[in-house]
């Protein structure tokens, strides 16, 4: 496999815009048409696929069970005092079409409209089955007997939902591309263990090693991370040199785990981005905006203009299970570097 080359940070100019930004906010801050502010969606759905990304592609519905909760847990540990800013809470029951009065169920037109009513108003939504559920997680991180204190003394000692505002500008083309990020935990700089870190929340269905290296490449984790990180190291006298995740999986016990992305992981992240961004660029200058672009350093053959698409040994095999190897005494390692995504 050959090394993977060294991309220093390309973007510059960076400012803070907001530490505990409301997401709505966040989400407002697209720029207009002819100098929009991109985010990390944007960035990664051009290098995947200009000509959808200017369509206007939007991702599948939001409403989704696994979002919903993570979204839900994120404000409970990130940004409680923003609760009722973000959420309306359901009712437990509802008067159905007989005029009784039944538990709350969104399978009933009535409790639907009023989630539509809601949501049109631009509030979130939950119920109190899981509103409990999220703060079960919420606990079941904060006093874990291995990540409880270090998770806490971490919190107390970081700002939450900073929002930046970074430059790239191409030497191709000339133009300057506003880039954005939210990052959920951003240490002080002072913090002994965390200063020099950056870290994402994230729920998971599995926070077991292999499944989160998966999780990771998929869902473009690794992307968020060069972004994030080239964001904050953009503004004077910052010096972030790694990005963590903090997870809790998403069903009773709500177990939690740590993982640091590898550098290598982070660099694919910044040829994703950097990739987007110039082909952006290239699109804008041009006016044209073609379809799938291969992904970086992807093994194609072409056939008629048919892609193959390379094996990865990394694919299960069938009857696969993965089991977990007993852990190596790890002296002089610090807690927080355990489980250490590869």
């Amino acid at each position: 496999m050959n090394p993977l080359p060294e991309i220093k940070n390309p973007l510059v100019n960076g400012r803070i815009i907001k530490s505990d930004c409301p997401i709505k906010e966040y989400l407002a801050s697209k720029g207009d048409e002819k100098h929009p502010i991109l985010s990390r969606s944007d960035l990664s759905e051009i290098a995947l696929c200009p000509s959808r990304w200017r369509k206007g592609f939007i991702e599948e519905d939001r409403r989704l069970p696994n979002i919903e909760f993570g979204s839900l847990l994120d404000c409970l540990l990130l940004q409680p005092g923003r609760f009722e800013e973000y959420y309306k809470t359901a009712p437990e029951t509802y008067q159905n079409s007989k005029g009784q009065t039944a538990p709350w169920t969104w399978k009933s037109s009535t409790c639907r409209e009023w989630r539509e009513e809601q949501e049109a108003a631009g509030n979130l939504v939950c119920t109190e089955e899981k509103l409990g559920e999220a703060h079960a997680a919420r606990m079941a991180l904060l006093s874990h007997p291995d990540l409880g204190e270090q998770t806490k003394a971490m919190l107390s000692n970081s700002a939450k939902q900073v929002f930046v505002i970074a430059e790239y500008h191409d030497a191709a083309t000339g133009i300057i591309v506003p880039v954005k990020c939210l990052t959920d935990i951003v240490p002080n700089a002072d913090d002994a263990d965390f200063g020099r870190s950056l870290l994402d929340f994230k729920t998971a269905k599995s926070a077991a090693p292999l499944a989160w290296f998966y999780a990771v490449r998929d869902c473009g984790y690794h992307i968020q991370g060069a972004i994030n990180m080239d964001c904050h190291n953009a503004i004077t006298g910052s010096d972030r040199q790694d990005f963590r995740h903090l997870i809790v999986e998403n069903f009773a016990p709500w177990e939690p785990a740590r993982r640091m992305l590898a550098i290598e992981f982070l660099t694919v992240g910044r040829m994703w981005y950097l990739d987007g961004l110039k082909l952006y660029c290239q699109c804008m200058k041009s006016g044209k905006w073609p379809s799938y672009a291969p992904q970086p350093g992807a093994m194609a053959s072409q056939f008629a203009g048919y892609e193959m698409l390379a094996y990865d040994e990394r694919i299960p095999m069938p009857g696969y299970r993965e089991t977990p190897e007993p852990e190596p005494e790890r002296k002089g390692i610090p807690d927080d570097n355990q489980g250490v995504v590869p």
